[in-house]
């Protein structure tokens, strides 16, 4: 990599064992190949998005938060094209990024204390505001029930959202028991 101010940030390998990141500096999602040691760049439509978190779904489709674009971008390997999802509120500094066994999108939306989605057949986004002043929603992941668990940076805990039924638990840190 030779793009000064790049600033690798995420990353995640295909099923063929190439190595997708972001470049959050650069404003571009990298893919480098270890069998040819090519590397090629997608640079992402909207100007300075800062590119984060990385998934596939199950048709092999890159999935990635634009964390300063306000937006969830959907990049095809095949044909190299790249999809932007808008969300409807601004400055949500988005992160974390997972795909559901159904194809959803998950992602979290750190300065507003969200969680949302985005339907991959309609585009079409879905939020859920999360209990609690002060949460900063930070990383995700997904549990076998299809629980969203995600960190709070703000408050120091663990979190878990269950879409089954809307209700959002909390979990104390050691270090945040004695508080």
């Amino acid at each position: 990599l030779n793009t000064p101010g790049g600033q690798p940030h995420s990353i995640i390998i295909d099923g063929q064992g190439r190595i997708w990141f972001t470049e959050i500096g650069a404003n571009r999602i990298g893919r480098f190949d270890p069998f040819s040691d090519e590397i090629h760049s997608f640079t992402i439509p909207t100007p300075g998005s800062r590119p984060k978190s990385l998934g596939f779904d199950k048709q092999g489709i890159l999935w990635f938060v634009e964390s300063a674009g306000d937006r969830i971008g959907r990049l095809d390997p095949l044909t190299e094209s790249i999809e932007e999802f808008s969300l409807s509120e601004k400055d949500a500094d988005l992160c974390g990024l997972q795909v559901d066994k159904d194809g959803q999108v998950w992602f979290a939306e750190r300065a507003h204390g969200r969680l949302g989605k985005v339907d991959p057949g309609s585009g079409q986004i879905t939020t859920f505001l999360l209990p609690n002043g002060g949460l900063k929603v930070g990383q995700i992941g997904l549990d076998s029930d299809g629980r969203v668990w995600f960190t709070d940076t703000g408050l120091g805990r663990l979190g878990m959202f269950d879409p089954a039924n809307g209700r959002t638990r909390f979990f104390l840190l050691p270090d945040n028991m004695k508080r």
